[in-house]
């Protein structure tokens, strides 16, 4: 054999393992066969509104710009402050009309006179979920309020961002029975161009808040350094990289709740794998199926964290990019989507199954529109019945009813939500057959 054959045999050695190399990588990020899930483009998200009964109506009300509306431990209902500063709860009507053309109804309004909570005048304000079946809980720029809506009670914790350079960027539940919770500050350093970041673990059982501990996760000028967290499955994942959207996460980090090192192997697995090509920007997760919703890069994904599976798989679920919110039950998925060339964001609801071989099932636009991305703060859910409610700083209001009298004509008896999945995996038999079958390609 001469040099050229040598030469020859080896580039051709060297070519056929890179290009199975390409097919595994391809095969594992969910990218050889199954472009995407969804293509909010096409037509086959053949779930019509007209045949499911499912309908945004839209209210007026007398409050003047909502600053954020929150879930509360009341059947029907969502809570609200206006400017009086007097946390006022919003009742829906038991029994809904769902019909076209009674789109604008008066909202039953119920004001609570005796929890006259001062929030200050910052414009941003963040709520938490359900702390416990009597209390929610909010944040403004500094100060913290914990709200006993079935008491008329309320806790005020000042200072939780601790001076005028401190601001609050995000609050989480750590601990609800211990009342401990995780507070974001950014604080700057004698400009607004330069700032550390602080997570803080605060205790609120008390009458004071009581710092437990601090974490410092940026610090300004450093390249390598955590930026962000998310609280999942009860751990913290510190996800790791540099202030800059452009650059990737490197690496994550498990605290427990009292942030010490934990472990959390499933997700920690998936990282080591692909580190280098990630950058996580939200991370969503389902509240008891397998699987989270991604925004990895600029596209939102699936990521599937089953430990049956042999390789975590992360799919692209839309071509768009969006922001995501699971239902009280785990029964939905609701996603506002943005449409670039139409300058629209829609809200889209995928149904949530683990009869779907990705766990999400065909999108169903909702009807609502809106001129500009809607903040998480104005989205909250209600229960008995379910439904979404969505408010605008024009002082408009819109409800999604996804549990009511009215669609047992159309479902016949039926759970709104099953009567949707079996529609679904009837009509789209064979979209959810190639789900399948590229999903055993994990297996």
């Amino acid at each position: 054999m001469n040099k050229n054959e040598i030469l020859f045999y080896y580039n051709f050695i060297i070519f056929t393992l890179n290009w199975i190399l390409l097919i595994l990588a391809s095969t594992v990020c969910g990218e050889k066969i199954m472009k995407l899930l969804y293509d909010l483009n096409k037509d086959y998200q053949t779930i019509d509104n007209d045949e499911i009964n499912i309908l945004c109506h839209k209210y007026k009300t007398d409050l003047y710009c909502f600053r954020c509306i929150s879930q509360v431990p009341f059947d029907n209902a969502v809570a609200t402050d206006n400017f009086d500063k007097k946390l006022t709860l919003i009742l829906f009507e038991k029994k809904p009309d769902i019909s076209q053309s009674q789109k604008n109804k008066e909202i039953n309004e119920l004001v609570f006179q005796n929890l006259d909570i001062n929030v200050g005048q910052d414009n941003a304000k963040y709520h938490l979920p359900i702390i416990n079946q009597n209390t929610i809980g909010y944040a403004s720029e500094r100060n913290f309020y914990l709200i006993d809506l079935k008491n008329n009670a309320f806790k005020s914790f000042i200072w939780v961002a601790q001076d005028l350079d401190e601001y609050i960027k995000k609050v989480s539940i750590a601990d609800a029975e211990k009342m401990h919770f995780i507070f974001y500050i950014k604080r700057f350093l004698g400009s607004h161009r330069s700032f550390n970041f602080y997570m803080r673990l605060v205790d609120c059982s008390g009458k004071k808040a009581v710092v437990l501990k601090e974490i410092q996760t940026y610090v300004d000028g450093n390249k390598d350094t955590f930026i962000e967290y998310e609280v999942i499955k009860n751990k913290i994942a510190l996800f790791e990289g540099t202030i800059k959207s452009t650059d990737p996460i490197r690496k994550i980090s498990i605290l427990d709740s009292v942030f010490n090192t934990s472990t959390y192997q499933p997700l920690e697995t998936f990282f080591s794998s692909y580190k280098e090509q990630l950058f996580i920007g939200s991370y969503t997760q389902h509240p008891y199926f397998p699987f989270s919703v991604v925004r990895e890069g600029e596209y939102d994904k699936i990521l599937l964290l089953d430990n049956n599976l042999k390789n975590y798989p992360l799919i692209k679920l839309y071509n768009n990019a969006g922001q995501h919110s699971f239902s009280p039950d785990g029964k939905w998925l609701i996603s506002q989507i943005a449409f670039t060339p139409e300058h629209r964001y829609k809200f889209y609801l995928f149904p949530v199954s683990n009869r779907y071989p990705f766990y999400i099932g065909t999108p169903v636009f909702c009807g609502l529109k809106t001129k500009e991305m809607i903040n998480p703060n104005n989205i909250a859910w209600t229960t008995h019945p379910l439904s979404l409610v969505v408010t605008n700083y024009e002082g408009e209001l819109f409800r999604i009813a996804l549990e009511n009298d009215e669609n047992e004509a159309t479902t016949a008896g039926k759970d709104l939500h099953d009567y949707i999945v079996d529609f679904d995996l009837n009509k789209n038999k064979d979209h959810f057959d190639e789900q399948r079958e590229f999903l055993l390609t994990f297996e």
